[in-house]
């Protein structure tokens, strides 16, 4: 680690949070990080990347169990908390958590969860203080944080609520509740409630929402009572689900009678296994092994 090193926060998608890195004496190479092939580690789309560049890879990654959106910070070089120099910090917004780690011949080392947090944490700052970022500095020292932001105002001058967008659920059509279900489950969903659609007197759809138990979001699929068939066409592209243990996995769709449209594999030394499935109208599922196996 040295002066002028760059490091990036790397926002993901829907499974993995960044960080990269990239040395000063680097600084002048055309390198590739290599979305949107790769999120994080894990491979994400069934292409090749980019030609252009150096592929590298992040030096730190967390999952959506500890955040959703990264916040890249600074590497502290204060003198009021001598421990702390030399650390980057970084942080998420959602869980408001701040983490710090070294880099050390281009690897993250000793990355630690700061025993403070910060709501809503969407960029950090420093001061021409000779101690550098000084509200880190206290944060690390008292085991608080304390920050000033601007608050919106509304009419009368109360306080404003920050309008933010949150993802619901994803719906799609289904031909036989019964089999969908049982695919669904197998890949560890709930079943949390159904919603019959009523028109003039009779049930012309029944919607069935499913989740994943600790989150929020939802899977929706409908079901037309008029049995009506349905052309996948061509922009669908597949769900990635990340699973505790891919062979586990496999053992129970295979009951039903669905196997991989290949064998679980690697699309790099170290990365992540995975494959692909069909659920029983075609949706196409990818599976990601979080095993470690």
């Amino acid at each position: 680690m040295s002066a002028g090193d760059l490091y990036v926060a790397h926002v993901g998608a829907g499974l993995w949070e960044e960080i990269d890195y990239l040395p000063r004496a680097q600084l002048a190479e055309l390198v590739n990080y290599g979305w949107d092939v790769y999120e994080g580690n894990v491979f994400k789309e069934e292409k090749a990347p980019a030609a252009q560049g150096r592929l590298v890879f992040p030096v730190h990654v967390y999952g959506h169990d500890s955040g959703c959106s990264v916040t890249g910070g600074f590497v502290y070089r204060g003198t009021a908390v001598p421990e702390a120099r030399g650390r980057y910090f970084f942080g998420d917004y959602c869980s408001n958590a701040v983490w710090s780690l070294r880099v050390q011949n281009g690897t993250a080392t000793d990355v630690r969860r700061e025993p403070f947090s910060v709501p809503d944490l969407s960029t950090f700052g420093e001061e021409r203080a000779a101690s550098s970022t000084r509200r880190l500095t206290q944060a690390a020292s008292r085991s608080s944080c304390r920050t000033a932001r601007p608050t919106r105002l509304g009419e009368g001058g109360e306080p404003r609520m920050r309008r933010m967008t949150r993802f619901l659920h994803t719906m799609y059509r289904i031909t036989d509740p019964e089999k969908s279900r049982a695919f669904y489950e197998a890949l560890g969903f709930e079943a949390r409630r159904e919603l019959p659609i009523v028109r003039n007197g009779e049930l012309e759809a029944t919607n069935y929402f499913f989740g994943i138990a600790g989150q929020d979001e939802e899977l929706e699929l409908t079901f037309n009572h008029d049995g009506r068939a349905y052309d996948l066409g061509t922009a669908y592209g597949h769900v990635a689900l990340a699973v505790d243990d891919l062979d586990e996995t496999l053992t129970r769709l295979a009951e039903q009678g669905i196997e991989p449209e290949r064998e679980p594999y690697r699309v790099r030394e170290g990365g992540s296994r995975l494959c692909f499935v069909q659920d029983p109208d075609g949706y196409r599922i990818e599976l990601i092994d979080r095993s470690g196996k």
